[in-house]
C-alpha cells in the first residue's frame, strides 16, 4: 500500500525516474550510485549482475519486484552455468523503491534481507492529464561498456482510460576496466538486449482502476573468455567462447481502489524465463587435445495472485488503520546441462567430460508453493502524536520433487526431500511526531526464509576434481530478529534521516560449505549448512539542504552506511566497506540547466582471517553530471564518471575471490568515462 515516507517505521528510499535520468543510470550497477545502502552482486565478467545487496545480505535474500510481482532467484553452479539477473529496460521504469533490514512479515520469506520494489510507467504519466496522445523518444551513450541505448514510449486516452506502449534496446561491448592496465587479460564481449511493454488502463464503476500488462525482454550476450585461460583448471585451454541469452515474459492483470477510508490493491500474474548458456572450450595443450562443448538450460516458471486491503476508522479517542492481505506464488523450476567432447585427432566423441556423464541435473525438477497472510494495525491515540504498528503473517513453504530420471541417472545415491513448512513473523513498531517536522521510530520485525531448493537436493559431482556436493535434507529455516531506531526530519530547505540497526541471524545457511575430505574415499566434500548465529550491525544517514545564498539556486546532500558483522567465529557474508558519499547540487530556479558535483569515498576491504583472499583497496571517486533543457519537451544530459581515474572496485562484486584470481582486472570499475542521454517529449 502506497504510504508517506514519514509514516513508516523503517529506512526505505524511493528513487522516482527523474533521479534515474539524472544520474545516468544505463543498467543495474549504476543504481549503487543512488542507494548507498544497496549494492548489485556480480556473476563475473561473462555472466553480469546476478543480484541485489541491501547492508550487507544478498544471495537470493532479497526480494526483487517487479509491479508488485516477485522475479525468479538466480542459480548458478560451476564457471559455466549463471542465470544471473536481467530485468525489463531501465528507461521503463518509473520509480525503483529499497527497503532495508528484514521484511518477512509484509513480503514474505525472500525479503529476509530487504524489498527492492521496481514500478513501471504509467499512461498518466506520459499524457499529464491531457485527452491527446504523448510520446518520448530516449536515447543515450555510456562510454564505460560503449553502449548505445534506445527506447520509446507512446501514450493515449484520458483520466478514465488509456494505452501505454514502450520499447527499448540497447548494444554494448565488455567493461572498460580500470584494472586491465595492470596487465589482466581482457574478456571481449557483446551484448544485445531488447524490452516491451504493453499496458492498457480502465477505470470502472466505483472508482475501481484495472490494469492488464504484457511485458517481455531478452539479452543475447557473447563473451570471448580470455582471462581464465592456462589458470587453474584451465590451465590446458586455449579457448573458451561463451553465447547466453535468456528470455522472459510476464502478464499482470491488477487493480487499484482508494477511497478516503478504505484502500485496496490486488494483483494476478503469470511468468515465465527461460536462460540458455552454450560453452565451447578448445583444450590443445594436451597429448590429446580435444573440444568441449557444453549447454546449460534453467528455467522457472509460475503463477500467483496477491491482494492488500486498508480500512481506517477513527473514534472518539483512537484512530484504527488495520490491513490485511495474502500472497500466493506456485513455481516451476528445471535445470539441465549437457556436453559432448570431440578427440580433434581421431574425430571421436563422448558425453563423458571431466568424469561427468550427460546430461545430467544438478537438483530434480521442483515444484515450489509459497502462501502467505498477514494482519497489521496500525494506532494513533487521539492525544498522543504517536502511531504504533503492529503485525503478524504467516507463510507456508512447500516444495516437491517427482521422478527425475535424468537426476537419478546422475547422482544415484542422492536422496531426495519435499519440504513442507510454516513460520510465524511478527512485527512491531512505532512512530513519534515530536512537531510536524521531526519524527522518531522503532520497529522490531522477525525474518524468515525457507531452505533454498538447489541447497537441499542437490547431486553435483566432479571425479576429475576430486569433489562432491552433498544434499542437505536436514537444513533449518533461517530468521532472524532485527531491530531498528531512527530520526527523520523534513523541512522545505532541510532534510535528513539517521537510523542505527541490528539484525541478529539464526540458523544462516552457508552455500556448500567446505566439510573437508571423506575419510574413506579422500573426496573433497561441500554441503550447505546452517551456522549457530550471525550479527549485522551498523549506521546509516542521509541529508540533503537548499542553501539560502544565491536564490537557493545551491543544494549539497551527505550520506553514509557503515556495518559491521561476526557469525560463529566466522565471516558469512562479507558486509559491504564504510561508505561516504556527498553532492553539491547547482539549479537556478529560471535558468535552464543544472550542474552536480558528487564524491564517493569507500573504506578497503577485505576477509579477515583469510591471507590469500583479495582485498578491495578503499578509493575515492568523483563524478560530475550536468541537465539542459534545451526546449520546454527537450532535454539533453551529460556526466563524465570516475573524474580522477581511479582503480577500484565494489565490494559484492569481488567478496570471496583469491588475490590471484585472473578475472579481478575485469570486474574492476572503469576509469573516466563520458556518457549522455537526449530526450524528446511530444
Amino acid at each position: 500500500m502506497p504510504r508517506d515516507l514519514s509514516e513508516v517505521a523503517g529506512t526505505v528510499s524511493v528513487i522516482d525516474r527523474e533521479q534515474l535520468q539524472r544520474d545516468l543510470v544505463f543498467d543495474l550497477r549504476d543504481l549503487a550510485r543512488s542507494v548507498p545502502a544497496l549494492q548489485v552482486e556480480s556473476g563475473g565478467s561473462r555472466f553480469g549482475t546476478s543480484g541485489f545487496r541491501i547492508r550487507g545480505i544478498g544471495g537470493n535474500r532479497v526480494t526483487t519486484l517487479l509491479d508488485g510481482a516477485p522475479l525468479p532467484e538466480r542459480f548458478s553452479i560451476g564457471n559455466y552455468s549463471d542465470s544471473g539477473r536481467e530485468l525489463l529496460g531501465l528507461g521503463m521504469i518509473s520509480s525503483i523503491e529499497v527497503l532495508r533490514g528484514p521484511a518477512s512479515t509484509l513480503f514474505g520469506s525472500k525479503a529476509i534481507g530487504g524489498v527492492v520494489a521496481f514500478n513501471t510507467l504509467d499512461p498518466r504519466e506520459l499524457l499529464y492529464g491531457r485527452e491527446s496522445p504523448a510520446g518520448a523518444l530516449l536515447a543515450g551513450y555510456s562510454g564505460d561498456r560503449e553502449q548505445w541505448s534506445l527506447g520509446a514510449n507512446a501514450a493515449a486516452g484520458g483520466p478514465e482510460r488509456g494505452w501505454l506502449l514502450a520499447g527499448s534496446l540497447s548494444r554494448a561491448a565488455e567493461a572498460d576496466a580500470k584494472g586491465l592496465e595492470r596487465g589482466y587479460a581482457r574478456d571481449p564481449q557483446r551484448e544485445e538486449r531488447e524490452s516491451a511493454m504493453a499496458r492498457y488502463v480502465h477505470t470502472i464503476a466505483g472508482g475501481m482502476r484495472l490494469r492488464g500488462t504484457l511485458q517481455l525482454w531478452s539479452s543475447d550476450r557473447r563473451t570471448d573468455v580470455r582471462s581464465l585461460l592456462g589458470t587453474g583448471r584451465f590451465a590446458t585451454t586455449t579457448s573458451l567462447l561463451g553465447h547466453d541469452s535468456q528470455r522472459h515474459w510476464r502478464v499482470l492483470l491488477d487493480g487499484e481502489s482508494a477511497g478516503p477510508a478504505a484502500q485496496s490493491l490486488w494483483r494476478v500474474f503469470a511468468f515465465g524465463s527461460e536462460t540458455r548458456q552454450a560453452s565451447d572450450e578448445w583444450r590443445t595443450r594436451t597429448p590429446a587435445p580435444v573440444r568441449q562443448q557444453r549447454r546449460f538450460d534453467y528455467g522457472q516458471d509460475g503463477v500467483g495472485a496477491g491482494a492488500d486491503f486498508r480500512y481506517t476508522r477513527t473514534g472518539e479517542r483512537i484512530r484504527h488503520t488495520p490491513s490485511w492481505g495474502f500472497e500466493l506464488l506456485h513455481s516451476r523450476i528445471t535445470e539441465q546441462r549437457d556436453g559432448v567432447q570431440t578427440n580433434l585427432l581421431t574425430g571421436s566423441q563422448t558425453s563423458v567430460i571431466l568424469g561427468e556423464r550427460f546430461p545430467l541435473r544438478d537438483f530434480p525438477k521442483t515444484r515450489s508453493t509459497e502462501a502467505g497472510v498477514y494482519v497489521q494495525d496500525e494506532i494513533e491515540p487521539g492525544r498522543w502524536p504517536l502511531r504504533l504498528i503492529a503485525g503478524l503473517r504467516y507463510e507456508h513453504y512447500s516444495l516437491k520433487t517427482g521422478k527425475d530420471a535424468v537426476f537419478t541417472a546422475g547422482a544415484p545415491n542422492v536422496r531426495t526431500t519435499d519440504l513442507d513448512n510454516g513460520y510465524w513473523t511478527p512485527k512491531l513498531g512505532a512512530v513519534w511526531k515530536f512537531d510536524p517536522r521531526l519524527s522518531g521510530f522503532f520497529q522490531y520485525v522477525r525474518g524468515y526464509r525457507s531452505p533454498p531448493f538447489n541447497e537441499v537436493n542437490i547431486g553435483l559431482e566432479i571425479p576429475t576434481q576430486n569433489l562432491r556436493a552433498l544434499p542437505n535434507p536436514d537444513l533449518k529455516p533461517e530468521t532472524s530478529h532485527g531491530v531498528e531506531v531512527g530520526l527523520r526530519y523534513t523541512s522545505r530547505p532541510l532534510q535528513w534521516s539517521a537510523a542505527l540497526f541490528e539484525t541478529r541471524y539464526k540458523d544462516f545457511i552457508a552455500s556448500r560449505s567446505p566439510l573437508g575430505p571423506d575419510p574413506a574415499t579422500g573426496v573433497l566434500l561441500f554441503q550447505s549448512i546452517n551456522l549457530d548465529r550471525a550479527t549485522i550491525s551498523g549506521v546509516e544517514f542521509s541529508l540533503r539542504q537548499q542553501l539560502g545564498s544565491l536564490g537557493g539556486a545551491f543544494a549539497w546532500e551527505l550520506g553514509g552506511l557503515w556495518l559491521r558483522e561476526s557469525a560463529s567465529g566466522r565471516p558469512i557474508s562479507n558486509v559491504d566497506p564504510a561508505r561516504l558519499t556527498a553532492a553539491l547540487e547547482y539549479a537556478p530556479q529560471r535558468a535552464s540547466w543544472s550542474a552536480r558535483l558528487s564524491v564517493s569515498a569507500v573504506e578497503g576491504k577485505g576477509i579477515e582471517g583469510n591471507a590469500t583472499a583479495f582485498r578491495a583497496p578503499g578509493y575515492v571517486l568523483v563524478d560530475l553530471t550536468a541537465d539542459w533543457r534545451i526546449a520546454p519537451h527537450t532535454r539533453l544530459r551529460a556526466g563524465v564518471f570516475n573524474l580522477g581515474d581511479r582503480l577500484a572496485w565494489r565490494w559484492a562484486e569481488v567478496a570471496g575471490r583469491l588475490a590471484n584470481d585472473p578475472t579481478l582486472g575485469q570486474l574492476s570499475l572503469p576509469g573516466r568515462y563520458a556518457a549522455a542521454t537526449f530526450e524528446q517529449r511530444w
